[in-house]
């Protein structure tokens, strides 16, 4: 970070030195334009010092700018006159002084230093110029400025004339609390894309690139994030694909997909992930290529642009540094044609210029600023040379080269450039004799170490055995360990018996653990051997129970083959097994397989490759060369936890291939011959809530949803699928989900949704949890609500997001109304209604008493007479 906030400093004053150099600069215009003169000029000059950030921070490391006007007037970009022997003075608190310097300016005649004051209260800074007469040129290691450039700008009047002393001072106050610095804006939290504000400089640490060619070595992407689940985030048909249909004899087969030779996304022009766009060949009929280059951004699929006419090979951000410029150079596309490099932009496709000469040898891709290098070995001179891409000032690819200003502006725009002269060599060295049974050759370039070679010729992949004695060594690239090209070590190894077939490959080889590591293509057995040495570290190790199949190491050959990440090598092979070793030790670490195919296939397993390894995981697929139509099912990608060997995630899909950057992840899928992307993708929340009739005792349904707004969910056949918008599922059901929705597979009636936390605020300020809920297969979700107390409530409802999705929230509003309380009510009327009631009750009663009584007689007077009628 100190290195990086350095060059930002530095960026910053050569700006603030333009600066003054352009408000100065007129002050020349004004003098003669003739030659030196006699008798010479005696010119006075003006010192400036600051310091800054002024009050600081005890043990804070500031700045301290010096400059003179006016500017040397004979300094022409890196050559002629600096003013010489500035000096700096500072005078501690306690009296104690440092003296600094001497030093001389740069050509804007400014001079800077970074210090740390390391005692409480107030310094003083003095410099000090003691002045100079001109010349021609500049202090021990600059050249002379050029007569004719600065004549035609009138600046040889200056020659020879006297610049008198001058001084400057200031003070510094220092504090016992630091100076604070502008917070690190965070990682996001939210969907983003491409591009990144410059200010967010954390970002870069999840930001990647894939830019093919020897920029990505073993299929490892050492750079950003990857994809934690097989959310998609948009798919794209490149050419008919999945079931024809109709009365072939061959029932549901397929359309072809490559699979036999040709392939797809990448066996002509690679597919290139640069600056958050993907680029790609599209293929027509039976070729991989033929149907366009596409240029389309990668989190949406959208197309930005396409040419009929070019192929790159592999992208270059090239990060050029010079006192006049800073910063990478747009983003090239590079389309090779024997020694011609074509150079197209990659964000419009438009050609930009043109490389020619360049040489043929070992490329690199140097991290450090991005240029493309390339290691030319001629034996039979016996010399090594080392050529770059990078723009020098003595190169043609600068304004002009040289030491004018223009030797160091990065300018190759719309020429064509010779690159094949020794101005673009960084060096040239001998070599020694390097022995075997054929010419040397470099297996791999570990730039400022090593060049692992070998002079051996090999078997190739339909031949067996291995030559009796073979050759291997390494030449010295690291200048503190001796001279470049130097012999570090040269060993003849002999030959295994049994007539076992020994291979060695440039993926097989860890910088980290210093080792590189052999197989027989017969045992599946490994070793590893010092970079340092060529001596035996460990091995023979492998797997007691192996497959057989994993005999066959790669797609279309038989042969070992392992990916080099994470002190770690990770093997593959058609008996659908991945073994990790520690290169260190070469125990295995761990083994996968749990691909077993049952009746689908003739393997017993699901062959299994390493498409990449990103971010602490390798990605695997399943493929097989010429499969057969209609294509077996089953195969998948698989997310496998790298440490481990635990599977994180599996999707439904044939590849041949997967890529990594910026957290996607791109492959192209045999059963529908459509191109996948998966990542993290954005999400909406939605909150309805009733608007009338809530109070304190009744309870509110609160419902909403949450939805999947990556951009797969607008194409044709989503939208129509799912008019109201693809619901957002759990990470766990995501790989069944996804199936669903993009590959036409059942709906898992089992998925899950999300989890959504409701919140309500009231007007107070006070907070109440709702509650949490989990969506359904639609999406939608809700919950009951009874509020606490009367009022208004601003309701929030929240996906807090999960590794397929950023997290997203809406709000609504509710106002909530006391409970009823029933009405008094005037009880006069009542009462005199009673009052009757009872009169009238009364006077009922009397007469049904009356009625009884006298039918009680009646009833008496019948039974005596009957009595009296029986005597």
């Amino acid at each position: 970070m100190k290195k990086m906030e350095k060059l930002h400093c530095k960026s910053k004053l050569s700006i603030m030195a333009l600066i003054l150099m352009l408000a100065i600069y007129p002050i020349f215009l004004a003098f003669p334009i003739v030659s030196a003169h006699e008798p010479a000029w005696t010119i006075p000059t003006f010192s400036y010092i600051d310091v800054s950030p002024n009050p600081v921070g005890v043990n804070q490391e500031m700045f301290v700018v010096m400059w003179i006007h006016p500017n040397p007037p004979t300094a022409v970009g890196n050559g002629g006159d600096r003013w010489r022997d500035m000096t700096l003075k500072v005078t501690a608190p306690d009296g104690g002084v440092e003296n600094f310097g001497p030093w001389y300016s740069d050509s804007t005649g400014t001079k800077y230093i970074l210090y740390t004051p390391t005692q409480v209260g107030e310094y003083t800074f003095e410099m000090n110029y003691p002045g100079q007469v001109l010349g021609w040129y500049g202090p021990t290691g600059l050249p002379p400025g050029d007569p004719s450039y600065l004549v035609g700008r009138g600046q040889d009047v200056f020659l020879n004339d006297t610049y008198l002393g001058s001084s400057a001072s200031t003070t510094l106050t220092v504090q016992t609390d630091p100076v604070e610095k502008l917070p690190q804006y965070p990682l996001p939290t939210e969907y983003w894309t491409r591009p990144i504000e410059g200010q967010n400089t954390e970002w870069a640490s999840i930001a990647s690139h894939w830019l093919a060619g020897s920029y990505i070595i073993g299929n490892y992407q050492p750079d950003g994030s990857a994809p934690n689940t097989p959310h998609i985030l948009w798919t794209k048909p490149l050419e008919f694909g999945g079931i024809v249909g109709g009365g072939f004899d061959i029932p549901a087969t397929g359309f072809y997909s490559g699979g036999s030779y040709e392939g797809r996304l990448g066996r002509t022009g690679p597919p290139i992930i640069m600056a958050g766009r993907l680029y790609f060949e599209m293929p027509l009929d039976h070729s991989a290529a033929g149907g366009g280059y596409v240029c389309v951004d990668l989190k949406t699929g959208e197309e930005l642009w396409s040419r009929d006419d070019i192929s790159p090979s592999f992208g270059q951000l090239y990060n050029y540094e010079s006192m006049n410029q800073h910063g990478v150079t747009g983003g090239l596309l590079w389309a090779t044609s024997g020694t011609t490099w074509i150079g197209i932009d990659g964000f419009t496709g438009k050609n930009v210029y043109n490389f020619t000469g360049v040489p043929r040898g070992s490329t690199v891709y140097e991290y450090s600023y991005g240029e493309i290098e390339i290691y030319v070995l001629d034996y039979a001179e016996r010399r090594l040379a080392l050529w770059s891409s990078a723009a020098t000032n003595s190169s043609n690819i600068v304004g002009a080269p040289g030491i004018s200003s223009s030797g160091y502006q990065y300018r190759p725009m719309g020429r064509e450039i010779d690159v094949s002269g020794s101005n673009q060599y960084l060096w040239n060295a001998s070599i020694p004799d390097l022995p075997g049974d054929a010419n040397p050759s470099i297996l791999r370039v570990i730039p400022g170490d090593l060049i692992f070679g070998t002079s051996t010729s090999w078997p190739n992949f339909r031949q067996s055995g291995t030559p009796d004695p073979y050759t291997l060594w390494a030449i010295n690239l690291d200048e503190s360990r001796g001279e470049i090209g130097e012999l570090l070590w040269l060993k003849d190894y002999a030959a295994p018996d049994g007539y076992l077939t020994v291979r060695v490959s440039a993926t097989h080889v860890d910088p980290e653990n210093r080792v590189f590591m052999m197989a027989d293509d017969e045992t599946f057995m490994w070793r590893g051997y010092s970079l340092d040495t060529g001596e035996l570290v460990w091995g023979p190790v492998g797997d007691d129970d192996f497959q057989a199949y994993q005999y066959f190491g790669s797609v279309m050959y038989r042969q070992q083959t392992g990916y080099v990440a994470y002190g770690k090598i990770f093997t593959q092979g058609y008996g659908g097994e991945v073994h990790c070793y520690d290169t260190e030790t070469g125990t295995m670490v761990w083994e996968y397989n749990d691909t077993v195919s049952g009746l689908e296939n003739n393997w017993g397993d699901y062959p299994t490759f390493i498409g990449t390894i990103a971010d602490g995981k390798v990605y695997t697929y399943n493929h097989e060369h010429s499969p057969n139509y209609p294509l077996y099912k089953g195969n998948s990608i698989r997310c496998i936890d790298a440490s481990n060997g635990n599977e994180i995630w599996k999707l439904m899909g044939w590849a041949e291939k997967t890529i990594v950057a910026d957290g996607c992840l791109v492959f192209y899928n045999y059963y529908d011959n459509q191109l996948y992307v998966i990542g993290k993708g954005s999400s909406q929340t939605t909150l309805a809530v009733p608007q009338t009739g809530t109070t304190t005792e009744s309870s509110v349904m609160i419902t909403g949803s949450v939805i999947d707004t990556a951009a797969g969910t607008a194409q044709n056949e989503q939208e129509s699928r799912f008019p109201n918008g693809v619901p957002a599922m759990s990470d766990g059901s995501m790989s069944d989900w996804m199936e669903y929705v993009y590959m036409q597979k059942p709906i898992p009636g089992d998925a899950q949704g999300v989890t959504v936390k409701l919140t309500a605020l009231d007007t107070n300020g006070g907070t109440h949890d709702i509650g949490y809920t989990t969506t359904d297969l639609n999406g939608k979700f809700g919950i009951s609500w009874t509020a606490p107390a009367e009022g208004e409530y601003q309701i929030i409802a929240s996906f807090e997001g999960s590794e397929s999705y950023w997290p997203s929230y809406d709000t609504g509003y509710l106002v909530v109304d006391p409970a009823p309380v029933p009405a008094e009510t005037d009880l006069t009327g009542l009462e005199e209604s009673v009052n009757n009631v009872e009169g009238s009750v009364s006077s009922q009663m009397t007469y049904i008493l009356a009625t009884l009584v006298v039918s009680l007689l009646a009833l008496l007077v019948a039974v005596f007479l009957l009595l009296k009628s029986r005597k």
